[in-house]
């Protein structure tokens, strides 16, 4: 049985690629001797050729405008994968008769800077293991699909798989059930989704896209994981060997889980100050999580002015999760420190979870 299965291969206008999938933060994948998973030589080492004897794809997770995520089986080693295909511009060649994919330097340098930061989180823990709350990266390759009767060429990122809901899915269960989640379980998931912040921003990585659909939820509730980095980059200040990807202006976001001054930004088109992406992770994830513990969606608003207004000056609610426990409080207390609409003095991520350990 072989132990390394899916070697990233070079792509056209990329840097060189570095090879982890043989030391795999969470096991070795192996395949079937009968199926060969290693990059094809066929097309100068660019295609992955066996992607369909490798790989069987399950479910549609989610299809977006970028990019469509499947959960895939690994046929070899029957684990579960999260492929994430991007959706790239291609060129029909009527010599092969392949629509081929077609790069632009903007969209290969947004690539490299989503699995830049991915391999960073992934594998500079301890001993090279991956994080609890960071879905690990494995590889990225390029692969043949039929599109109608035509094969394309298609671009994916490999990531693991997390057997939960999200957060936005758990909200949506708690609120058809009535119910409220056990203030143990909650304080636990609050905490543990910090602790997985904490680190993405030891590494001086900024998500700059957190939301209820990019935190999922597994252990029975009680681990969060912090999920799709595509909107991520390395924060102003924070240490850091990269001079690359660094978070100056605002890429995009979803405008309900933005911080003031995060949306004040991007409505005047102005550079962000150092950290200040940091600062907005810890707001976004405050949302997320007091929208889960009141029942209730903190900011609606049409458009990206009016949720600005709604953000600077709209009073928050008492109590974010109702109870007199007193880990109930210490729980509200966080995430409304965490909701300081002054983000100078809104705490970090790792105090956050300072403060929630205090229990």
């Amino acid at each position: 049985m072989s132990s390394v299965v899916i070697s990233p291969v070079p792509l056209v206008e990329s840097k060189e690629i570095v090879t982890i999938v043989s030391s795999d933060p969470r096991g070795a994948i192996t395949a079937s001797p009968a199926v060969d998973c290693s990059p094809s030589t066929q097309y100068d080492g660019k295609i992955f050729q066996n992607y369909a004897e490798c790989f069987s794809e399950i479910e549609l997770i989610s299809n977006g405008t970028s990019a469509e995520t499947w959960k895939v089986r690994h046929r070899g080693s029957n684990r579960l994968f999260v492929l994430k295909k991007l959706r790239l511009g291609v060129r029909y060649n009527r010599e092969s008769g392949v629509a081929e994919l077609d790069i632009s330097p903007a969209k290969q340098e947004k690539i490299d800077r989503e699995v830049d930061i991915l391999r960073k989180l992934s594998h500079d823990g301890d001993g090279g293991r991956c994080h609890p709350g960071i879905a690990c990266y494995y590889d990225r390759f390029v692969f043949r699909e039929q599109v109608g009767e035509i094969p394309a060429e298609r671009y994916g990122i490999l990531m693991e798989y997390i057997d939960g809901p999200t957060l936005a899915q758990l909200y949506t269960s708690v609120l058809k059930k009535r119910e409220t989640l056990a203030i143990d379980r909650f304080l636990t998931l609050v905490k543990s989704a910090y602790e997985a912040l904490a680190y993405a921003h030891s590494k001086g990585v900024a998500h700059a896209d957190l939301k209820p659909e990019n935190v999922m939820v597994t252990d029975n509730g009680t681990r969060a994981v912090l999920v799709d980095f595509g909107l991520a980059c390395y924060a102003q200040g924070a240490t850091t060997e990269q001079n690359r990807y660094v978070c100056t202006h605002v890429r995009g976001g979803t405008p309900a889980y933005q911080a003031p001054e995060i949306l004040r930004a991007a409505i005047d088109g102005i550079s962000l100050e150092a950290n200040m992406a940091l600062k907005g992770d810890v707001w976004a994830l405050a949302c997320a999580l007091a929208e889960l513990a009141s029942g209730n969606l903190l900011f609606e608003a049409s458009g990206t002015a009016d949720m600005y207004c709604q953000v600077k000056s709209k009073p928050l609610p008492a109590a974010f999760y109702e109870s007199g426990d007193a880990r109930a409080a210490l729980v509200n207390d966080a995430l409304e420190r965490a909701l300081d609409r002054d983000w100078k003095t809104r705490p970090s991520a790792a105090l956050t979870v300072a403060r929630l350990e205090s229990s």
